[in-house]
């Protein structure tokens, strides 16, 4: 009873501590009442004296109690840490044992951790970071789309927006606003082109933000011809203002026009993008503009007891009855979206996509480091059965390993720290504007702990494989001496590494799958013809303010100003040496522009013919940006202002409207421009829309008799590099208005390319983690196999003894090679089939089961494995027989 109780005491003292407490109090009372019943007293007289000298004994008690549970306490954590300390000591000793080991090891959790890290960085900061709004999940992006031509995402007009406000009740307020660009003119300084958000009174409210400096834009102020004002970004003000607070109150010149600074918004609130500069009233209402003209997106906050669900139906209605009452309104419904969906800009898919791709490095990365673990394992048996054999307990192994394995572990997380921030740099840099969108990516608290999570849980997968086998181990068998059954024990313990390397094989197969693919979808999108020719064609926005060159719809085209100006720069640019020839168009080839509805004349409307992409173009356009005319005739020097209004169309305008017709015998019209235009010609597609979508019909319209009102693009040919003509471009534009901002510089072969950026950035990123799980492949079947040689050199040598050649060692170690890797191979083919259908929105011009992509990316591997098997091979063959039987 005694040695239960003891063992009972040092496994849960804190149960025994208050029955110890009694024991003790009760035998000190018992051997004072004793004392004192030898000196005469009775015991009752005895037992009183004590109990009135001792006290409270419940108080003494408790007072005891709580000096035990902290004697208790201190013992345990001093155990505790003595422990820890013991183990740590463990750990580090048996590392440095084998340092070379360790520190692939360390390394190869590194590269994982810190890449897995690092694409985390990246989706954290675009797909998982809230808004800064006030409950961002209630806001909605509020569209209409047009079941004509299947767009869902299209402006609203000012009419239906105060309808939709009017009448809707699933939302607890509306917004409307537009974006656009204004000239900021300085005193002495150059103009400078500012990002400018023309937004309703109530969309900070909206929003549920408040500025961090002065106030919102107020109601009056929205109205037509109110105050103008301007509220600043933070960004802006820090970058133009040096965050000096006195800037409230002070003005500034946008397009002419004296603007006060009346508010900063705060840090972070940059909508619609990041990389707006200023807010300033849109001043819209019924009495300024037309219920056809949509030009303006409007922003929602749902009611609390509202769902996307319910508001979209509610629009949706609301919708139909607009359309029943305005012809305005034909094929015109809503499409709601949350603001958050609409702020990742459709990445998505591309970065699930490479954080899957990076998962599945670390997943490689992790079975080769089993792998080591298992093969040093093997090595350190007789280690673990002395260990055990002196009286270790499983609990004992399992805190020996797990310690050693959290601390390979750590020591990569803080090698993958520094990686990860490299590698961070590195996406940054490769990574397009529109794959990061709004988003603001870096290392934050929710990063880390994602980074520690995972290391935690790689470091007790690394404790306990080794525990697991350890647990297998016999230990009488492994102090035994003797090399043949070692050798065998350890052969036959080889089937969970070969699985593992088929493992690693089948998962190389599915990333090396994805990538051909994706570089095959680059190298078809590079090979497009874009329906122009992009060499030597420079490009430069400008926007020509209202107040020196106005804009009279009453009067319209007739803006002589506008036409002006347009002639004259044409005329200087075309002028400047080295300039073959120059052009202006409201968008360049690769923008894809505004769409309007449009009819031919003499056949009826068709409602279903939806709308045509209107491009604004002077005659030498075409000869500028290189376009193909297929028929009829370009416009030239005779089409100007005085002359007939013409109109050229794109093939794909001429397949979808004029089957069967010759279009040079018809004239389209515009429901804003109200004269029939003759079509002169028909040119080559141009994808606007990009390279891997199809070029939408579109019709060119002659800008000298149509003036463009927006944004403006000059193109100029050149005959050396584009880059070198920029000043003298620029000098050109602000000879004839020095307070112009020239901005969006660039040549079109750039444009191109960006065009192209996230199938590039997606494939480039692919193609680097499927060349680094290849390379662990390879390295796990040499592992594998070097392993095999070594445990297996007195059976190489016993074969070798009774007649077994060279090659059929070899032989030997290719097929078990072979059937590592050809299992992984199948394996990794069906689920590379699987996985290849959900990036097939990604694919351009290749299908997800390509069957030369996959038998390209077989060959790759199977080459991987028989450079990785000839090592190990060679070394198998070389055994002489006569060493290796003496050893035994």
């Amino acid at each position: 009873m005694r040695d239960w109780r003891d063992v009972w005491r040092r496994l849960f003292p804190r149960r025994v501590l208050r029955s110890d407490i009694d024991d003790e109090l009760d035998f000190h009372i018992d051997g004072r009442v004793a004392e004192l019943v030898q000196c005469g007293l009775t015991e009752e007289e005895a037992r009183h004296d004590v109990m009135q000298r001792f006290g409270d004994r419940a108080q003494v008690r408790e007072d005891c109690h709580r000096l035990g549970l902290q004697r208790i306490e201190r013992e345990e954590w001093s155990m505790v840490v003595d422990h820890l300390w013991q183990d740590l000591r463990m750990a580090g000793r048996s590392l440095t044992r084998q340092p070379g080991l360790s520190a692939v090891i360390v390394l190869t959790l590194a590269l994982g951790i810190g890449t897995t890290t690092a694409i985390f960085s990246v989706v954290n900061g675009v797909l998982l970071r809230p808004l800064p709004y006030e409950d961002a999940a209630r806001l909605a992006m509020i569209w209409e789309n047009d079941r004509a031509t299947g767009t869902v995402r299209e402006q609203a007009s000012v009419h239906d927006f105060l309808d939709f406000r009017e009448r809707s009740r699933a939302f607890d307020g509306m917004a409307m606003y537009a974006t656009g660009n204004l000239n900021l003119t300085r005193a002495g300084g150059e103009p400078r082109r500012l990002k400018v958000v023309t937004a309703g009174a109530d969309l900070l409210r909206v929003l549920g933000v408040a500025p961090a400096l002065g106030r919102a834009i107020t109601a009056a102020e929205d109205v037509p011809g109110g105050e103008p004002v301007a509220l600043l970004t933070h960004a802006f003000w820090q970058d133009a203002f040096a965050a000096a607070p006195e800037v409230i109150g002070t003005s500034i010149e946008l397009n002419d026009r004296s603007h006060t600074i009346v508010g900063v918004l705060p840090p972070g609130v940059d909508f619609p993008d990041l990389d707006y500069d200023l807010w300033i009233p849109l001043q819209r209402d019924s009495t300024n503009s037309a219920r056809a003209r949509h030009d303006v997106t409007v922003l929602g906050r749902l009611a609390a007891a509202s769902s996307f669900a319910n508001a979209a139906d509610e629009l949706e209605s609301i919708a139909a009855d607009l359309e029943a009452s305005y012809p305005e309104n034909a094929n015109r419904g809503v499409f709601v979206e949350p603001l958050t969906d609409y702020r990742r800009g459709g990445a998505e898919t591309t970065l699930w996509l490479l954080f899957a791709a990076v998962t599945t490095v670390l997943a490689i990365a992790c079975a080769n480091v089993a792998n080591l673990l298992l093969a040093r394992g093997a090595a350190r048996a007789q280690e673990t059965a002395v260990y055990v054999a002196l009286g270790a307990s499983d609990a004992r192994l399992a805190r020996r390993f797990l310690t050693e394995g959290l601390l390979l572990t750590g020591l990569a997380l803080l090698a993958g720290g520094v990686l990860s921030n490299v590698g961070l740099g590195a996406l940054l840099a490769l990574a397009p504007p529109q794959l990061l969108g709004q988003a603001i990516v870096g290392i934050d608290s929710r990063v880390l702990l994602f980074a520690a999570v995972t290391s935690a849980l790689i470091g007790i997968g690394c404790g306990l494989l080794p525990t697991l086998q350890a647990r297998r181990i016999d230990v009488q068998s492994a102090l035994k001496e003797g090399r043949s059954q070692a050798e065998a024990a350890a052969v036959s313990k080889l089937f969970m590494r070969r699985c593992l390397v088929a493992g690693q094989t089948a998962l190389a197969v599915v990333l090396l799958v994805a990538a051909a693919l994706l570089i095959g979808t680059l190298w078809n999108l590079q090979g497009v013809d874009p329906g122009f020719r992009a060499a030597n064609v420079l490009r430069a926005d400008f926007q020509l303010p209202d107040s020196r060159y106005p804009r009279d719809f009453q009067n319209w085209p007739s803006w002589p100003e506008r036409r002006n100006f347009y002639g004259s720069l044409l005329e200087r640019v075309q002028a400047l040496p080295g300039v073959r020839a120059a052009a202006l168009a409201s968008n360049h080839p690769l923008q894809a522009g505004f769409t309007n509805s449009f009819g031919i004349v003499g056949i009826p409307y068709n409602a279903g013919q939806g709308e045509i992409t209107l491009r604004l173009v002077t005659p030498t356009y075409f000869d500028t940006v290189g376009a193909t005319l297929l028929h009829g005739r370009l416009m030239d020097a005779t089409d100007d202002a005085q002359s007939e209004p013409v109109v050229l169309i794109n093939r794909a305008a001429r397949e979808r409207y004029f089957d069967g017709l010759e279009p040079l015998e018809h004239q389209l019209e515009l429901p804003w421009a109200g004269i029939p235009r003759r079509v002169l010609g028909v040119i080559e597609n141009e994808r606007t829309l990009g390279l891997d979508r199809d070029a939408p019909p579109a019709m060119y319209v002659n800008l000298l008799q149509a003036p463009a009102f927006g944004v403006v693009t000059l193109m100029v040919r050149t005959n050396g590099d584009p880059l070198d003509m920029v000043a003298s471009v620029r000098s050109g534009i602000w000879s004839l208005d020095r307070e112009l901002a020239v901005y969006n510089i660039d040549t079109m072969t750039s444009t191109l390319e960006n065009s192209v950026s996230r199938q590039r950035f997606a494939s480039t990123i692919l193609g680097i983690f499927s060349l680094i799980a290849l390379f662990l492949a390879a390295l796990g079947v040499y592992g594998v196999l070097s392993y095999l040689v070594s445990q297996r050199q007195h059976e190489v040598g016993v074969r070798m003894a009774l007649g077994a050649s060279s090659s059929d060692v070899v032989r030997m170690v290719l097929g078990q090679s072979s059937r590592m890797v050809g299992g992984g191979l199948v394996i990794g083919l069906l689920l590379a089939i699987i996985t290849s259908r959900w990036i097939a929105a990604l694919l351009f011009g290749v299908s997800p089961t390509e069957p030369t992509t996959y038998l390209a990316v077989v060959a790759c591997l199977l080459v991987a494995a028989v450079v990785a098997s000839v090592l190990p091979a060679r070394r198998a063959a070389s055994i002489d027989p006569a060493v290796s039987l003496r050893g035994e």
